[in-house]
């Protein structure tokens, strides 16, 4: 069995130890899904973090910190929405019926 997470849509204290313990104990994805939240705080999120588990988290906005930090891949929300321009790697999208 795989331990995917979604993070809270808020930032909260010591967000960023509590997920690299999760990291540690075994968690293979996470989502990191911040949709009100400025980008500086994700990337700030980020930083904290090991870059050893950047391989494993993907983002669902702020697509340019996939290639930035290395990241895992990105989520599409919207079903419909086409592939950021030029993008090329690992992505999920929403899907409905």
């Amino acid at each position: 069995m795989k331990l995917v997470i979604m993070t809270q849509p808020m930032f909260f204290v010591e967000e960023d130890k509590i997920l690299t313990l999760l990291f540690e104990e075994g968690m293979e994805r996470l989502h990191l899904h911040k949709p009100d939240a400025s980008p500086i705080y994700s990337e700030r999120l980020l930083s904290l973090m090991s870059d050893d588990v950047y391989k494993r988290i993907v983002v669902h906005d702020n697509y340019y910190l996939k290639a930035e930090y290395g990241l895992g891949g990105i989520h599409i929300e919207d079903p419909m929405a086409g592939m950021p321009d030029r993008y090329k790697g690992k992505f999920s999208r929403e899907c409905y019926d």
